[in-house]
Order: C-alpha cells, then structure tokens, then sequence
C-alpha cells in the first residue's frame, strides 16, 4: 500500500485531518446510501461507479488501520489523549487538585 492510495481513498470519502475508524465505517454507509442504485437520482452506470470507488477507498482505509503498528509509549498516550497529560500533570496540585 502507497500513501497516495490512502490519501485518495479519504478524499474519496471525503475525510480530511483526525479521523477515527469509527467515523470513516460511518462515512462509507452515509455515502453507500446515497449512491445506492434504488436511491441514486444519478444513472445507473454512474451510481455503480461511485459505489465501487467507495469500496475500494474503504478497503484501503480498512488495511491500514487493521494493520496500523500502535506504540504504547506514554508520548504516544498523550499525543492520542492531551486531556489526561494535563490531568496527570496537575491532579492534586495547585487550585485544579482534588481536595479530599
């Protein structure tokens, strides 16, 4: 798999910046829906392209998050959840500690 591959099949998708795998499944059955054949205002032949771009795109994007390498590092931990740094930096410290 190439960068380029995945770069297309998210504007194919229409996905841009931070996503989850969550969100991309749920933008493929938005589009799926919209592009189906019984509900496509589009011909036919037009829809069944479309459908057939954003299965492969989803495929694509599929792969590389199957098979994404996490690192269980705590910068990793942090760069995914920013939130908890700052609570594990100031937790009962300072006026943002818990007073027990």
């Amino acid at each position: 798999m190439k960068y380029e591959e995945v770069k297309q099949a998210l504007q194919t998708l229409g996905l841009k910046g931070d996503v989850t795998f969550k969100f991309i499944k749920k933008r493929f059955r938005e589009l799926s829906k919209k592009y189906h054949p019984d509900l496509c205002e589009e011909p036919s032949e037009q829809c069944a392209e479309k459908i057939q771009e954003l299965k492969e795109a989803y495929e694509i994007l599929e792969e590389y998050c199957t098979n994404f390498k996490f690192k269980f590092t705590p910068e990793e931990f942090y760069s995914q959840n920013p939130e908890e740094l700052v609570k594990d930096h100031f937790y009962g410290s300072g006026p943002w500690g818990r007073k027990d």
